[in-house]
Parts: structure tokens; sequence; C-alpha cells
């Protein structure tokens, strides 16, 4: 004789009390359903949650292109790889930067990675400073696309504008690579982290497994 269906919405019963004790809601479920209802959600303030952001280690980069002839830059510790095919990299800019509205303009960009000893051009491309007197100091060149390439960094990525679009009070610039080239071998990344700029210094870091971390694909 087959048992009761409590499968089937036809003979399932309303109450829990008349279900098996094996698919009765456990009692500390419940109790922390409740718990989590009554309590509202606190949202935090700007500076608990610049606090907050602070604790997120990033690398330092100068975006820099070219307007009406004139090159611009800027920069920004929100540079990320988005894709590998096709080639995409990301960051992101206040909806008030205007030099973020000249690159979607111009459609092209560079990412220029900052290198250990390269704090004073962090601070001079995030100053409010005229682009004449940010690109009069410090040395750097022409890219083979035509972009103000500086010298001395651990990273450049030439980039065209694949997409942007505003999020939250930023713009988001999403660039398809067009070329890559890596600085010098012991030459190391700046690192911004709890609103200091830090060195991450290859040669000491301890890994914490004995091979190479694969990214898994799922």
């Amino acid at each position: 004789m087959a048992g009761p269906c409590w499968a089937s919405p036809t003979c399932r019963p309303r109450s829990s009390e008349a279900r098996p004790a094996h698919i009765r809601p456990r009692p500390h479920r419940v109790q922390r359903r409740a718990a989590m209802s009554a309590d509202p959600i606190q949202i935090p303030t700007d500076t608990a949650l610049k606090r907050a952001y602070g604790k997120i280690p990033t690398s330092v980069a100068v975006i820099t292109a070219v307007h009406d002839g004139t090159p611009i830059g800027m920069t920004v510790g929100s540079l990320a790889s988005v894709s590998l095919d096709p080639p995409l990299v990301s960051f992101y800019a206040l909806d008030t930067s205007a030099t973020a509205e000249w690159i979607v303009d111009e459609g092209r960009f560079q990412v220029n990675l900052l290198a250990k000893g390269q704090e004073n051009l962090c601070f001079q491309y995030a100053s409010k400073r005229r682009f004449e007197e940010r690109f009069a100091e410090g040395t750097w060149t022409w890219s083979s696309q035509c972009l103000p390439q500086l010298n001395g960094c651990v990273l450049w990525l030439e980039c065209e504008l694949h997409e942007h679009r505003a999020i939250g009070d930023h713009t988001m610039l999403v660039g398809r690579v067009l070329r890559a080239q890596e600085g010098a071998v012991d030459a190391t990344p700046l690192v911004f982290y709890r609103s200091k700029l830090g060195e991450l210094d290859a040669k000491h870091i301890q890994m914490v497994q004995p091979h190479n971390f694969q990214w898994s694909l799922y």
C-alpha cells in the first residue's frame, strides 16, 4: 500500500503540524528568519563606506588620451581585467569627470600601470593642475596608437572604447585591448590600500600554495 503523496499539491497538508517530522520547518530556521525580518537594514554612512572600501587593495594606473590635440590623463584605482575573448579591461571615473567625457568622445585611451617609485605621477595626475602642467613633469612618449605613454611603468595597454555606462555616481569605461606591452622584469606595481600608497614586491611574496593558481572556469 502506497503511503501519502506529500509532494503532490492535491494532498499536501496546509498545517505544518500535519507534515511528517522530516519535512517540517526547523524551529531555529523560523526564528532566524523572524529575527532577520525584524531588524531593519542599516545603510552605512559615507565615512564608514570609504573606510570599508579602503581595505580593498587596488592597483594604481594613469589613463591617458588625446583631446583636441592635447594630451590628457587622470589617475584611477579601479582598473580591472574583464575578458580574454574579446580582450577587455575596465575602469571607473566620477560622473563629473571631464577627462572621462573626453575619452568617450575620442574613443581611445592608454592604460599606464604605475610602478614603485612613480608615486609622484600618481599625485600629479590626480591633482587639479592643467594638463599641460601634468605632462610637463616626468618623461613620456607617443605610443604606436599616438597616445601618451608614461615611461617606467609596469604595463601599458592601448585600448579602443568598447562600452561606457553610468553606474551610481560613476561612469564605467570598458576598453578593448589593441596592444599590451610589459615593462621591466624587475618593475613592481604600486598598490593603494587604506588610503595609502604601497608597493608589491614579487621577490618577497609568500605563496599560499606550492603551485601556480589557476582560476576555475565555473
